[in-house]
């Protein structure tokens, strides 16, 4: 057993000799958190007599909207504690963002109503200390400057028990994900914080800093609604997830599937959010 331990951690020594990342220790800071409420929200208006289509379902579409803003500030307001306060961002006089709609089932609204789903995201700032229930997250290392040969090992932290995806992108742009992996992959994590990978709790692998040097940055990104990764893992995609996408890319798709598995009943107006947090770590890699 320990002869095959010693050929793994030398198969995944050599892998990430070529692949740009590897972990670290503890207290290098991370970048604050993003923070995101990803949100579906269902609106209705009334059929009346010389009203369009096009025109009914874009005034159950409003509908939506202002619901939902009216849902985020009370869902925010009630989940913040202390003397923290939040600040909603809005890009071209909009909070709410819509990334896609779809007309509701009309058998399910009846004759004289026309529904539109929306969902969509929208993004928000914390000022102060005390983010009580919303979700915190940390990526840290013990520096931010790494040599060729040396081990990186990150200390991931979070208040609560979250779905996590923990990808990097390295100098060359390309990206890995790192959690979940073949060796771990499961995305469902308990708050607090831990060490990865970490030989005490059975990783078998080690991150050993190799090219492409340059400048990388380690994202990490939870929820409190399953998030399922960049890909699925398969015996194609190897130990480790890479893709040429951007991390806009990446991030945009993550949110996209965990809109996919919330789920809402058509009927009546509803609304339903989940948190997506991001945080970074910026990290320098040298030969």
């Amino acid at each position: 057993m320990k002869n095959k331990t010693v050929l793994l951690l030398s198969a995944l020594l050599l892998y990430w000799s070529g692949a740009g990342v590897v972990a670290a220790q503890s207290k290098e800071q991370e970048i604050a958190n993003a923070r995101s409420l990803l949100c579906i929200v269902n609106g209705y208006a009334y059929s009346t007599t010389g009203q369009s289509e096009p025109e009914l379902e874009e005034a159950a579409g409003l509908a939506a909207v202002k619901l939902a803003e009216k849902k985020i500030t009370a869902y925010l307001e009630t989940h913040i504690s202390g003397s923290a306060l939040f600040e909603i961002r809005k890009k071209k006089g909009k909070g709410f963002r819509p990334l896609r709609k779809h007309r509701v089932d009309s058998a399910t609204v009846g004759d004289n109503l026309v529904g539109m789903r929306l969902a969509g995201v929208v993004e928000y700032e914390v000022h102060g200390s005390t983010p009580g229930n919303l979700l915190t997250l940390g990526v840290n290392t013990d520096k931010s400057v790494y040599s060729e040969g040396d081990e990186l090992v990150f200390n991931l932290e979070s208040n609560r028990d979250l779905f996590m995806c923990l990808v990097e992108q390295a100098p060359d742009n390309s990206v890995t994900q790192l959690l979940p992996n073949s060796f771990k992959p499961e995305e469902r994590f308990a708050h607090g914080n831990s060490f990865f990978p970490n030989e005490q709790s059975g990783d078998k692998f080690k991150f050993i800093i190799g090219p492409p040097f340059g400048n990388a940055t380690v994202h990490m990104y939870g929820s409190d609604e399953p998030i399922g990764g960049i890909a699925e893992l398969d015996e194609q995609s190897g130990y480790f997830i890479q893709t040429s996408d951007t991390i806009n890319q990446i991030r945009d798709r993550l949110m996209g599937k965990i809109l996919d598995s919330m789920e809402l009943d058509d009927a009546g107006v509803s609304f339903q959010c989940a948190q997506f947090t991001e945080a970074r770590k910026k990290l320098t890699l040298k030969p």
